[in-house]
């Protein structure tokens, strides 16, 4: 091909740029085309790339693009960043290095350094720039580093700026968050955005982008590739094999491997519960008692828990069957209302479950008022924490009952499923921290006899179950007539 073939070539396919002009020659169509095509060609402004560690994405994405932009149009500006200023000055040099001495995107494109006005460690200025502007073509900086006060870009490219060290605890990823906040202030209103990374916690800066809730998800396009897929056929079995695999996730452990490999920050020896063990159910059995716990958030704020409450009904061998498992944000007037609709709802209600200081500071008063003005009454129960003890080990001790197959739960109820499968890697554990308390205030539904009492025929199995509840209480005058509920 003559140069102007090898050109338009170039100026078409990110993949032949990168493979053919920037010598990344231990590229493989699967999967670094679809990577390329997903980078180029996407409707959005704003993409996320997470990638197998070892996958060249910084090599295709920071490097490449970024120079084969700056070839079509130099008067752009563009911010690198990552999680270390080393990090991020390792990526600028090697696009500074290309424009220097690579014969054939020299030969291609033309010298872009003789007589620029800056051509520095930190920054550079193409001499092909046509407009007057304070910012360099391309610059770097990082979340280390963060001061960017009066910059302004038309491209950022946040690359690896998740890493061990800022992912271990909530207040290293809200940091990591807020620097992704600040950068897009930095960003001009029309600009464009990439991050590529590899995932370290289910709830890293990715998970947040992931997070529907916080608005970003459907800002952002997303590819996602795994060192395997789903019929298990490596995507670069060449260079991650299967013996390099096998490997790493044997020294690593299945967490590590996953996050790094296979971008699932899940993994068999860190998560608590199975999701095998979660079992589903439509329709409880007839013979309960309901049961509702509740762990009410401080603050009804965007960013604060939520309100998480549970409602079981437990059979007589124990069993539990969650009806309802809801994580809302409520007010404490509003979360009353709430708790007396659901236990009008489930009859026999047998208690309100809540740990003794959120329940004495928020709700006990207001709630006792709203039964004495409805002449609603049900049990309220106070649950003991140990704090010396963490919230963690408390939501442990649920194992057991998982273990044996005794919790179902409805297939819509997405707060609670997520919350069990992932933790203890959870954003949230309110709707989870709910149910723990369950194991502190239930016991299990007499059982009936195959044939209702004499003189209990003409009422329901709920009915019956109450009538029985009653007379196992003690010495009490109890009027048939007169029963409304318990």
């Amino acid at each position: 091909m003559t140069l102007e073939e090898i050109r338009q070539k170039a100026n078409k396919s990110l993949y032949f740029f990168c493979k053919n002009i920037l010598g990344y020659t231990k590229m493989s169509t699967v999967p670094h085309q679809e990577l390329c095509d997903f980078f180029t060609a996407g409707k959005k402004k704003k993409n996320l790339g997470l990638m197998p560690r070892g996958s060249f994405k910084s090599s295709v994405i920071t490097v490449g693009k970024n120079i084969k932009t700056i070839t079509k149009n130099p008067n752009i500006r563009i911010l690198i960043t990552s999680q270390t200023q080393k990090n991020a000055k390792k990526y600028f040099k090697e696009i500074k290095t290309h424009f220097e001495s690579n014969k054939r995107l020299r030969a291609l494109y033309g010298d872009f350094r003789k007589g620029s006005i800056a051509w520095r460690e930190d920054e550079i200025i193409v001499n092909k720039r046509t407009i007057v502007r304070k910012e360099p073509t391309i610059m770097y900086s990082s979340l280390e580093k963060q001061t960017l006060t009066g910059m302004h870009f038309d491209h950022i490219i946040l690359d690896d700026v998740v890493d061990i060290n800022n992912s271990s605890s909530p207040e290293q990823v809200q940091k990591t968050i807020d620097y992704y906040r600040y950068l897009l202030s930095v960003l001009e209103p029309d600009g464009t955005l990439d991050v590529v990374g590899t995932r370290y916690r289910f709830y890293d800066l990715y998970g947040w982008i992931l997070d529907t809730e916080n608005g970003e998800r459907e800002q952002f396009g997303l590819l996602k590739k795994e060192a395997w897929d789903k019929n298990g056929v490596l995507i670069m079995p060449k260079v991650l094999t299967k013996e390099f695999l096998g490997r790493q996730r044997k020294t690593q452990g299945e967490f590590i491997f996953n996050c790094q490999y296979m971008n699932n920050p899940t993994a068999v020896d860190v998560s608590i519960f199975r999701s095998n063990q979660i079992k589903y159910f439509e329709k409880a059995p007839l013979n309960v008692n309901y049961f509702m716990t509740v762990d009410p958030a401080v603050s009804t704020k965007g960013h604060s828990d939520f309100t998480g409450i549970i409602v079981n009904a437990v059979d007589d061998e124990h069993n539990w069957y969650i009806e309802e498992a809801l994580a809302l944000k409520v007010d404490p007037s509003g979360l009353v209302a709430e708790i007396m609709r659901l236990a009008k709802q489930y009859q026999p209600m047998m208690a309100l479950g809540m740990e003794e200081f959120m329940l004495e500071k928020f709700l006990k008063v207001n709630l006792v008022q709203e039964m004495e003005k409805q002449q609603f009454f049900f049990p309220i129960q106070s649950v003991p924490t140990n704090n010396r003890v963490s919230k963690e080990a408390r939501i442990k001790a649920l194992h057991p009952k998982f273990e044996a197959g005794q919790v179902y739960v409805r297939k819509d109820q997405y707060h609670l499923i997520d919350q069990i499968i992932y933790f203890p890697q959870t954003k949230n554990d309110d709707v989870l921290d709910a149910l723990k308390s369950q194991l502190q205030i239930t016991f299990p539904a007499d059982p009936l006899p195959d044939k209702p009492e004499k003189g209990l025929e003409g009422l329901s199995r709920v009915d019956q179950k109450a009538w029985l509840h009653v007379r196992k209480m003690g010495n009490r005058t109890v009027r048939k007539k007169k029963w409304i509920s318990i």
